[in-house]
């Protein structure tokens, strides 16, 4: 324990079942498809949370990285389709969701995806990083605010 402090309750493994649903449904539409993700990749997955009893106080520590899989698929009657990752991480108790914002402050994020050699596959391009706004959406409902209400 750090100094003064009593008493650490270890909350990894809640954190790891808020994510597991947290992203069930999580979906971008643009105007030729959508973008969803359909899962989390487990062996990248790297999240800790716990609290921290001082002096009666509680405190909740949490950093979270986290790859998802996702694809998009096209509504224009065809069969196209695309896969890729997208990474979250950089967030903490101490980071925010603020696009464009700091990078020590604030959540980042990388997406990842073959080359786009078609039309529907360059409008995938342009917005699978809008994936990125509705997956941080996700996290402060279904996750940051489940930590803290428990």
């Amino acid at each position: 324990y750090s100094q003064g402090v009593s008493r650490e309750v270890d909350w990894s493994h809640f954190l790891r079942q808020l994510i597991g649903k947290a992203f069930d449904g999580a979906c971008h539409d643009f105007g030729d498809g959508a973008i969803r993700v359909t899962g989390v990749d487990w062996h990248a997955y790297d999240g800790h949370a716990s609290i921290q009893e001082k002096r009666g106080r509680r405190s909740l520590f949490y950093e979270l990285d986290v790859m998802l899989d996702w694809v998009a698929e096209s509504r224009r009657g065809d069969d196209a389709k695309m896969q890729g990752k997208l990474r979250l991480y950089n967030v903490a108790q101490d980071t925010t969701y603020e696009p464009g914002g700091d990078p020590d402050k604030c959540y980042m994020y990388s997406v990842g995806m073959r080359p786009a050699t078609s039309a529907f596959e360059r409008a995938v391009a342009e917005n699978a990083e809008e994936l990125f706004h509705v997956v941080c959406e996700r996290v402060g409902v279904n996750v940051i605010s489940q930590l803290v209400l428990k």
